[in-house]
């Protein structure tokens, strides 16, 4: 396994699939992405990536900002129009995980929400939860936005040794 820090994107796309070219199956790429870097390396990352592991996403992204009730929400949207509303909704919907999920075709996909995150509403990751593919794993951990704690890193390194088979 070789480690590799790029930014997420075309270039990145570019790296890992020269590697796979060159080295084939020896060679796994896992990207791991935090919050909104979750949501942008779903929406990003293409079919050379072995797993994604995303953390603390916010599942809808796009309609957070629009309609939650979260109190950042609410104060971001105050003196926006409907009409400036809709926009962002529209242009930033692509990044929404229960649409980018959808159209990976990664070997393995973690995605964990922490119990005490205020930022995750609970009736966005069911609809996420009924959208997702078998290779596609959710997991709910008491923890909060940071999704640092040791449990949880535990359950991602668990994850990445035993439940995603990328080393048979």
């Amino acid at each position: 396994m070789i480690g590799l820090g790029a930014d997420v994107g075309s270039d990145f796309n570019l790296i890992v699939k020269a590697a796979h070219l060159k080295y084939g199956n020896t060679i796994k790429f896992i990207v791991i992405g935090k919050n909104l870097g979750g949501s942008v390396a779903a929406y990003s990352i293409n079919e050379f990536v072995d797993c994604l592991i995303v953390t603390g996403s916010v599942p809808i992204l796009s309609k957070f900002w629009v309609s939650s009730s979260h109190p950042i929400a609410i104060a971001s949207r105050k003196n926006l129009s409907k009409t400036t509303l809709e926009e962002f909704e529209m242009k930033t919907s692509e990044f929404d995980l229960i649409q980018s999920i959808q159209n990976l075709n990664t070997k393995k996909i973690l995605i964990q929400f922490g119990t005490n995150d205020p930022w995750i509403e609970k009736e966005s990751v069911q609809l996420l939860e009924s959208k997702i593919k078998n290779n596609t794993l959710i997991q709910w951990v008491e923890d909060d936005h940071a999704m640092a704690s040791t449990i949880t890193a535990g359950l991602r390194k668990s994850f990445l040794l035993n439940e995603s088979n990328l080393w048979n």
